[in-house]
């Protein structure tokens, strides 16, 4: 009996000497372990606060737009709904640039009072004269003489294509002699060509054209 009391002893020493050693080693240990739980659960609750605090961001920024987008479409409804009871608009004849500037030139004629007879060669020259009527300021544009050969060449040079008009509407220049004489009406800016195988029509700076048999 006393030897198991002895042994009881030594046990109940042995584990008192543990505890007594390494005690506070386990206290420690699980405060610790505890602590890290608590911590854990605090970065989880804030990052989920973080989160929400986000989202709820987002969603008033989504509702702003959301409201903006509400008030355009009311806005091109409320247009649609004006564009309904407008009057139908109404109708515009339209007339080509072209039109307008033959019509304008319709009454602009010229007539030739004087012709010279038929020839050919660079030394025969004569007077071609004519007149010009329906212009309102007939200073302002010139006319251009072609004579017709093998083909038309312009009078009375290639570097001299323009023939002064009068104010009264007269003008007159020197030709080299050919089958046919043509006379135009043009504005200033006008570029004559020196020589055609047809003569230019009336339109653009082209105000009007006449041509006349050799005498």
């Amino acid at each position: 009996m006393r030897s198991l009391d002895k042994k009881r002893e030594q046990k109940v020493k042995s584990g008192g000497g543990f505890w007594r050693r390494y005690g506070t080693h386990v206290v420690i240990g699980i405060i610790l372990l505890l602590l890290g739980g608590i911590g854990g659960l605090s970065w989880e609750c804030m990052k989920l606060i973080a989160d929400n605090e986000r989202l709820e961001s987002e969603n008033e920024r989504l509702e702003g737009e959301l409201g903006k987008t509400r008030s355009e479409v009311v806005r091109l409804t409320n247009l649609l709904e004006n564009l309904r009871y407008l009057p139908p608009p109404e109708e515009i004849e339209i007339t080509s640039t072209e039109e307008i500037e033959i019509a304008s030139t319709e009454k602009i004629e010229i007539t030739f009072t004087k012709v010279p007879g038929r020839g050919a060669g660079a030394d025969s020259r004569e007077e071609l004269a004519g007149q010009v009527d329906g212009l309102e300021e007939p200073g302002h544009y010139k006319i251009v003489i072609y004579s017709l050969g093998d083909r038309w060449y312009v009078q009375p040079w290639t570097m001299r294509p323009f023939t002064e008009i009068g104010d009264d509407g007269e003008w007159h220049n020197l030709v080299h002699l050919g089958r046919r004489y043509a006379a135009l009406v043009v504005e200033p800016t006008y570029e004559a060509e020196a020589k055609v195988e047809v003569l230019p029509v009336t339109g653009g700076e082209v105000l009007a054209v006449a041509e006349v048999e050799a005498r």
